[in-house]
């Protein structure tokens, strides 16, 4: 049985994991819905989305999948490994956003 984590928000704005210690953004294997980060890319990154930022609309474990929408409006899906944190949700966020009402998730 897999052992639960619990993430905090700490002063810097990025999650930390309190079960497995590890305190840097790049420990964790899935964003929370609404995280706003940059797409830094990996080899599988197209080199024009590079830059760009936006915001997680779903993260699946196995592979490190994250659904995102960019500010231009473009949805892609992107590894883990390829974005930055900028900002941790806040709590606050609206799911009925209309910004994420059209997303088509496979």
């Amino acid at each position: 049985m897999l052992e639960a984590e619990e993430n905090t928000v700490n002063g810097g704005g990025l999650l930390q994991s309190n079960s497995c210690g590890e305190s840097s953004e790049e420990g964790l294997s899935v964003l929370p819905p609404h995280t706003k980060v940059v797409v830094t890319g990996n080899n599988r990154t197209k080199s024009v989305l590079v830059g760009l930022q936006g915001v997680v609309k779903k993260a699946v474990g196995l592979g490190g999948w994250h659904w995102l929408v960019l500010t231009n409006g473009i949805e892609v899906k992107l590894q883990r490994n390829a974005l930055s944190v900028i900002e941790a949700p806040n709590g606050q966020e609206d799911d009925d956003d209309p910004e994420f009402e059209n997303l088509q998730l496979e």
